[in-house]
């Protein structure tokens, strides 16, 4: 990130109009994020040297963050009125993970953990997707995914050497 500002005072009025042109055009693309392919991550889950599966994962906004940790913190009250929050932080994760799943055409546009629920889920003794990444991914990668998803969503650097694409058992 830049916090380079033009010095629109010796600009001419024609370079200030394509400057403002640029600069809108710049602020709507960057409000693309979300759905901007170009920002997705491919995630390969490899064990033993052999990839068992891939799957894309998007940039979260921070409502999106915030909506997973409302989700997953419990509210009690305490001693003397004072409310006590308690987040979930291995069920917070998963949520991040399942958030930024991209729906894939070979999944039958359905987030990979929601993939053949029908069969999957019993077998894996699971109730929803979320639930699903705990019981497939290792506390490991379950961190290094969610590492990727900071990386693209602005909260590390953004260069391809610092986004994890392979997470390696």
């Amino acid at each position: 990130m830049s916090m380079e500002k033009p010095n629109t005072e010796e600009m001419t009025p024609k370079e200030l109009t394509e400057y403002e042109s640029d600069l809108t055009s710049a602020i709507l693309r960057a409000a693309e994020f979300k759905t901007d392919e170009s920002e997705y991550r491919r995630i390969s889950i490899k064990r033993g040297g052999k990839v068992l599966f891939k799957f894309l994962i998007r940039p979260l906004t921070e409502e999106d963050l915030a909506k997973c940790r409302k989700k997953n913190t419990r509210v009690k009250q305490g001693r003397f009125g004072v409310d006590k929050e308690k987040l979930d932080a291995a069920r917070y994760r998963s949520q991040i993970i399942y958030e930024a799943t991209v729906p894939e055409p070979e999944t039958g546009n359905v987030k990979l953990w929601d993939y053949k629920k029908e069969q999957i889920w019993p077998k894996l003794n699971v109730a929803s997707g979320i639930d699903a990444i705990d019981a497939v991914l290792k506390a490991g990668e379950k961190d290094m995914v969610v590492e990727a998803i900071e990386n693209i969503s602005g909260y590390q650097d953004d260069d391809d050497n610092g986004v994890i694409e392979n997470i390696k058992n």
